[in-house]
């Protein structure tokens, strides 16, 4: 898995954890273009997804780098955290009362993950190790159609995530008071998003991580989603020179729409 590249401290990876990954990947193929390379890993097959001929995440049968999902999650799509040190990190996210959901555990390649969630109960993944990235390889999130654009964790305590994620990786809050929205960076780089949650969220929902996908028209691939079986979590939004939406695939893993100066 090349996919995993060495940018520690960034969100470096993300995955889909799902009952049936031939399907899953008919799906994104359909929504977003995404072609795959299928490999065959003593864990089973995990399918590479890419977007503009560069890795955009992956797709597994069953759970985090066939991990298995935490405590029998439903399909969900996962974010990877790259450390340099998963046991190091670790300790840093009990300190700061984050829980292990999964011990670190190697992966085809030579890398560790591990499943770790906040204090508010937002779950997400470490990765440290492994190969090193492909020259050439551009970061997880660029402008270009299907490609990762953005993740953030939404959660009903604000302040408690933000303490927790600069413990654990130095991550800076930064508030935009014009929009509102609040901006995690690591030195000079924006790395990650974090937002109250929505009223609209029933109450039983957790606390969560929200990976979103570049779409050029967000509502033509809105409209998509639907006619491939998936669904519309939230309508196409504007805000200034952004325009977003929240879906779901046919098992109901969410993900967002983003669309904002895309290149080719």
């Amino acid at each position: 898995m090349n996919a995993l590249r060495s940018r520690t401290g960034t969100v470096d990876w993300v995955d889909l954890s799902t009952p049936d990954a031939d399907a899953a990947c008919a799906f994104y193929a359909k929504v977003l273009g995404w072609t795959f390379e299928r490999s065959e890993t003593p864990m089973g097959v995990y399918h590479v997804a890419f977007a503009g001929g560069h890795q955009a995440g992956g797709v597994m049968a069953g759970g985090v780098m066939a991990g298995g999902p935490p405590n029998g999650a439903p399909p969900m799509w996962t974010v990877f955290v790259r450390v340099s040190d998963i046991d190091e990190t670790i300790g840093a996210i009990t300190n700061a009362n984050g829980s292990v959901l999964a011990e670190p555990f190697e992966i085809p390649g030579g890398a560790k993950v591990a499943v770790v969630a906040d204090p508010t109960g937002a779950v997400f993944s470490l990765i440290a190790g492994g190969p090193e990235p492909d020259e050439g390889e551009p970061p997880l999130m660029r402008p270009v159609a299907g490609a990762v654009a953005w993740c953030e964790v939404l959660t009903r305590d604000p302040h408690t995530a933000v303490s927790f994620y600069d413990a654990a990786f130095g991550w800076q809050a930064h508030l935009d008071r014009t929009s509102g929205y609040t901006t995690f960076r690591l030195g000079d780089a924006d790395v990650a998003g974090i937002l109250p949650m929505p009223t609209e969220v029933p109450a039983e929902a957790p606390a969560h991580w929200l990976v979103y996908f570049n779409s050029p028209d967000v509502d033509a691939t809105l409209r998509a989603v639907v006619e491939a079986g998936g669904s519309m979590m939230k309508p196409a939004t504007t805000v200034g020179s952004v325009t977003f939406a929240v879906a779901a695939d046919p098992t109901h893993a969410m993900y967002g729409l983003f669309a904002m100066g895309l290149s080719g």
